[in-house]
C-alpha cells in the first residue's frame, strides 16, 4: 500500500473524501474531539491535529508510522479522540398508519456483531449527512410496485438529504435491482425511481430526543439535527436521521440487502405507544438498537461538560 494516496489528517479526509476507486475508500475514517456543552447539544471539532483512523492493521499503509486503527480508538489508545457513525432509520408507513422499521440481520461470519440486527450506517469518512444517505442507499434496495393494468412496474427508492441528491444513484439502483431481484426481471417490469427525502430532524412519534450536532472545522461550521447516542464501549458517537416511506393503497413493497453480504431483511413492527419495544424480540442487536430496546424511546442522557468561560 506504499503508493496509495493517504490523507495526512482527518480534516483533509473530510474536505476531500477518497474516491471509490481508491482501495482505502471506506477503510479510513475521520476522528474528532467531542464536547457536550449542554442538553441536546454536541460539538465535533475536526482539524489538522486529528489523525485519520484505519479499519485495521491490514489497511494501515507503511507510509503512515504508528497509524491508528478503529480498535485503537475504541480501546482508548487515542486520548481525546472519537469516531462518528452516521446512518438512517428507514421506516415504512402502511396505508393504515402502522409503521415498520427496515433492518438487516448479519450472518454468522460477519466481521463484527455476527447475527445481530442492524440498521444501515457507517463510519464518517465524508460530510456526515452524505454518509447517512450513502450508507442507506448502499445497504438497502427497496422497491415499490404500483398498481398497473398494462405492464409490471417497479419503483426503485432513492434516499436523499437536504444537501441534495447524488445523480449516480439512478443507475446504481438499477444494478442493485438486477442483482438482488433477478427473479422479477422475467416479467420485464418498467423501472423508474422514487426519491424519498429525509424527515426534518427527529419525528415526534419516535419518542426520541433531538440533538443538535455542530461540526466545526477551521473553515466552516455545520449544524446537523438528528438522534445521537455516545457509545462509550466503542468510543463512537452514533448519529441517525429518519426517512419514512409512505405506501399507498394497492402498492406492494419489498426490500433486500443492497450489498453482496446476503444479510436477511427483517421488518420490525413499531407500535404507536412504544415504537422500539419490538426490537428485543428480534435480538441479538447492535449496540444502538440494544440501547433503544432497553430505553423504550425515553430520554437518553449524554455526557455533559460545562463550557469554559
Amino acid at each position: 500500500m506504499r503508493s496509495l494516496s493517504v490523507p495526512a489528517n482527518a480534516l483533509e479526509l473530510l474536505l476531500a473524501p477518497l474516491p471509490e476507486t481508491n482501495p482505502l475508500s471506506d477503510k479510513v475514517y475521520v476522528t474528532g474531539r467531542l464536547d457536550f456543552p449542554g442538553s441536546g447539544r454536541i460539538t465535533l471539532t475536526v482539524d489538522a491535529e486529528c489523525p485519520p483512523v484505519f479499519l485495521n492493521a491490514r489497511y494501515a499503509p507503511e507510509s503512515v508510522p504508528n497509524a491508528l486503527t478503529v480498535a485503537d480508538v475504541a480501546q482508548g489508545r487515542a486520548p481525546g479522540l472519537s469516531l462518528v457513525s452516521g446512518g438512517l432509520f428507514v421506516v415504512l408507513r402502511k396505508p393504515n398508519g402502522k409503521r415498520t422499521l427496515l433492518t438487516l440481520r448479519r450472518d454468522a461470519n460477519a466481521p463484527s456483531a455476527p447475527r445481530c440486527l442492524t440498521e444501515p450506517a457507517g463510519r464518517m469518512d465524508a460530510d456526515l449527512l452524505a454518509v447517512c444517505v450513502r450508507e442507506a442507499n448502499e445497504e438497502i434496495i427497496a422497491v415499490i410496485q404500483p398498481v398497473s393494468e398494462v405492464r409490471p412496474q417497479a419503483e426503485l427508492l432513492i434516499f436523499y438529504s437536504e444537501a441534495g441528491l447524488t445523480a449516480h444513484w439512478n443507475s446504481r439502483k438499477e444494478i442493485q435491482y438486477q442483482r438482488r431481484f433477478g427473479h422479477a426481471l422475467s416479467g420485464n417490469p418498467q423501472l423508474s425511481s422514487r426519491c424519498i427525502p429525509l424527515s426534518a430532524g427527529v419525528p415526534a412519534w419516535t419518542g426520541l430526543p433531538q440533538t443538535r450536532l455542530t461540526i466545526r472545522t477551521p473553515h466552516s461550521t455545520q449544524d446537523c439535527f438528528g438522534y445521537a447516542w455516545f457509545d462509550e464501549a466503542h468510543n463512537t458517537l452514533e448519529f441517525r436521521r429518519f426517512v419514512e416511506i409512505q405506501l399507498k393503497p394497492g402498492e406492494s413493497f419489498a426490500f433486500k440487502d443492497g450489498e453482496a453480504f446476503g444479510r436477511e431483511p427483517v421488518f420490525v413492527p413499531m407500535p404507536t405507544q412504544d415504537p422500539w419495544s419490538s426490537l428485543g424480540k428480534f435480538g441479538p442487536l447492535t449496540p444502538l438498537l440494544e440501547r433503544l430496546s432497553q430505553a423504550g424511546g425515553g430520554e437518553h442522557p449524554l455526557p455533559v461538560e460545562t463550557e469554559s468561560v
